[in-house]
């Protein structure tokens, strides 16, 4: 009966990720829709087409990408490869995000300032700001901590390996 259950949540778990990745999807594809529908496009030339990489970025790093970043431990397909391996992969994710959080800031700012349009002057733009910066902090750190783990593995190792 046991083994049963586990496959009914095998199937479960099977069918949420599936929709959890068709809906991280969905919300990038309805993202450009918008933007080449209904805005100018995308652009970096100061016009409102370079404003319109925030929305298109923003969703792609923090929904889809960092989405899947954060599920990459759990893919049971995964138990099977290293712990070092699916640390790159959930470092490198996580970088990703990052960096097209940061190039969407950018977008922003830019857009702003060559429309003399005062930066940092809503809400939005300070929680917005302030996330991207935690977010950056926290990628960083975690990066850092794992190399030095993995430097002291490998150096703790090849010494061992020199006796």
């Amino acid at each position: 009966m046991r083994g049963a259950r586990n496959m009914e949540d095998y199937g479960l778990f099977l069918a949420l990720l599936g929709s959890a990745l068709l809906v991280g999807f969905v919300s990038v594809v309805f993202s450009l829709v918008w933007v080449f529908s209904y805005r100018e496009g995308l652009g970096w030339d100061g016009g409102s087409a370079e404003f319109n990489w925030h929305p298109v970025l923003i969703v792609t790093g923090f929904v889809f990408i960092q989405g899947i970043a954060i599920i990459v431990y759990r893919l049971p397909w995964t138990w099977k490869c290293s712990k070092l391996l699916m640390k790159f992969i959930h470092a490198g994710l996580n970088t990703i995000a990052m960096i097209l959080a940061i190039v969407s800031m950018v977008a922003v700012f830019d857009y702003h300032n060559a429309r003399r349009i005062p930066n940092m002057y809503s809400l939005h733009s300070w929680i917005g700001l302030t996330a991207v910066i935690l977010y950056s902090l926290q990628v960083r750190i975690c990066v850092y901590k794992s190399v030095v783990k993995l430097m002291n593995a490998l150096s703790n190792s090849s010494t061992i390996g020199s006796k």
